[in-house]
């Protein structure tokens, strides 16, 4: 059931949305609910007088390169609201595909935003509310801005409601592995909607993957520590060629880096000058006979791994 809430004489004009930490999946799975995590842009709505305006979450007004979403104004234009939520556009499969949204983005004006529009249509993926008929909702549970969200049927050509799962969070993330979603996220049906705070009443679940990678680089820390590791894949699997992958800088414990600089050590030149400068470190070569193994988000088309973390020296 609603809690009352004060009505406002008006919306406020400016709202920083809530943020989410990034953490395992939570262990106590009936306290929360769970959520895709859409790989799109996130932006609040606000609605009023029979009209809607579209916001970045660095406060930037982008209602005008989003005409397909002025007909959600009959819906919540006269309901003095906001909404927080994520614009996503979709792949040819079905699935969110940042690149086209990305495309979206950077056609402004004129022909190009046109024949972007026609080609890459967005939706609006709304997940929380904030205010409504002029009233806060701040600082009501999860649970009850939920039900109001979902009592507004925002289901419409540009627009629908995230589905939400209430205490299935290992369902949920198997889903998102299924559909290739980045992951879900996780809210606390007693948590309150926090604007602008990172809180760990929202968590990020990724739905990673690991990989096995040959170790090319390293910034070698005093007192014969290992710190970031530079990696690549070999090409065409047993190839003696590497292709960069990237800099692996999470994961390591004290234990992992004594015994990565007793390894990297031994493969480095001595005379070797540095390959190049990652954070202001300098990275050198080292031979590429030490394969290890990660945990990451997603490969790119050329080759990159995102969000590396490392779990350990392959089994050789």
């Amino acid at each position: 059931m609603l809690v009352p809430v004060p009505t406002l004489s008006q919306l406020p004009r400016t709202l920083a949305p809530m943020l989410a930490s990034t953490s395992p999946l939570p262990e106590t799975e009936e306290r929360w609910a769970w959520e895709p995590k859409w790989d799109g842009w996130r932006v609040l709505v606000w609605g009023e007088g029979g009209h809607v305006r579209v916001v970045t979450r660095a406060g930037h007004n982008v209602t005008n390169l989003f005409p397909e979403l002025e007909p959600l104004g009959e819906i919540v234009g006269r309901r003095d609201a906001v909404l927080d939520g994520e614009l996503v556009a979709w792949g040819d499969d079905g699935r969110s595909d940042f690149g086209r949204l990305f495309s979206r983005l950077h056609s402004r004006s004129g022909p190009a935003h046109r024949q972007a529009k026609t080609e890459f249509p967005i939706t609006w993926v709304a997940f929380d509310l904030c205010y409504l008929d002029g009233a806060s909702f701040l600082d009501q549970p999860y649970r009850s801005r939920r039900a109001a969200l979902e009592d507004l049927d925002l289901s419409g050509p540009s627009w629908h409601t995230t589905p939400a799962s209430l205490g299935e969070g290992l369902a949920m993330l198997r889903a998102a592995r299924e559909y290739d979603l980045e992951g879900v996220v996780a809210k606390r049906l007693d948590g309150r909607y926090l604007p602008g705070r990172r809180s760990r009443s929202w968590v990020k679940v990724k739905r990673f993957q690991r990989a096995e990678v040959v170790v090319i680089g390293w910034v070698p820390w005093r007192n014969g520590l290992s710190g970031p590791l530079a990696v690549g894949q070999r090409i065409d699997g047993g190839s003696a060629q590497v292709r960069f992958a990237g800099v692996v800088e999470a994961g390591f414990s004290e234990g992992d880096r004594a015994e990565l600089g007793r390894r990297l050590v031994d493969l480095q030149d001595p005379t070797a000058r540095p390959w190049r400068e990652h954070r202001g470190q300098p990275l050198y070569p080292v031979r590429p006979e030490l394969t290890v193994e990660v945990q990451l988000l997603e490969w790119t088309a050329l080759g990159q791994a995102r969000h590396m973390s490392y779990k350990g020296i392959a089994r050789q």
